[in-house]
């Protein structure tokens, strides 16, 4: 089960989003392990789908899923000036050769978003991380032929090693490093 429902539904979604051609998910949820989950995020990603996960807003390192698949791109926060790690985020390198919640870290403090009540707010988290990161795989899918694990490659590759991989993967992410 996810922190407020159900994993099975999580897969569901990843699976449909995969069969109406989908090239990036993105995912801004936690929780226990899942072998439906596991096999869903594995499935797309073996299908050619960059999918990117938010590391959590804990600021541990403790297993959670799906970021921790091998499958999956984690995603940790950065602090407001994008020059180190935001203390809310979770930690644990990983990519896809080891479990491990972040790959790459993106802007996630003070991002001003839309609100439930109509209006527009500055949030924090990794769920706000994520997004930006896979936009940027969503920008390598749509300008370039490259399959998913190149893509990837490219952006650990590029990333602006800003700390310890530890807290913060292989770094920031670069949007502009795609011509590199």
């Amino acid at each position: 089960m996810a922190d407020q429902g159900w994993w099975s539904d999580v897969a569901a979604g990843i699976e449909h989003a995969l069969a109406q051609g989908a090239r990036v998910i993105s995912t801004s949820i936690g929780g226990e392990h899942d072998a439906t989950l596991q096999r869903a995020c594995d499935d797309a990603y073996a299908s050619g789908v960059l999918v990117f996960a938010s590391a959590g807003n804990w600021g541990n390192d403790w297993r959670n899923y799906p970021v921790s698949f091998t499958s999956v791109i984690g995603v940790g926060a950065l602090d407001e000036g994008c020059t180190e790690v935001a203390y809310f985020s979770s930690r644990g390198f990983g990519d896809h050769l080891q479990e491990g919640k972040v790959e790459l870290a993106a802007p996630g403090s003070y991002i001003y978003s839309t609100h439930r009540d109509g209006l527009y707010k500055y949030w924090s988290g990794t769920s706000f991380s994520c997004p930006l990161a896979a936009g940027i795989g969503a920008g390598y899918v749509a300008l370039s032929a490259w399959n998913n694990q190149r893509i990837r490659a490219h952006m650990q590759l590029s990333a602006d090693g800003i700390g310890d991989p530890f807290d913060c993967g292989y770094g920031r992410v670069d949007a502009f490093a795609f011509g590199d």
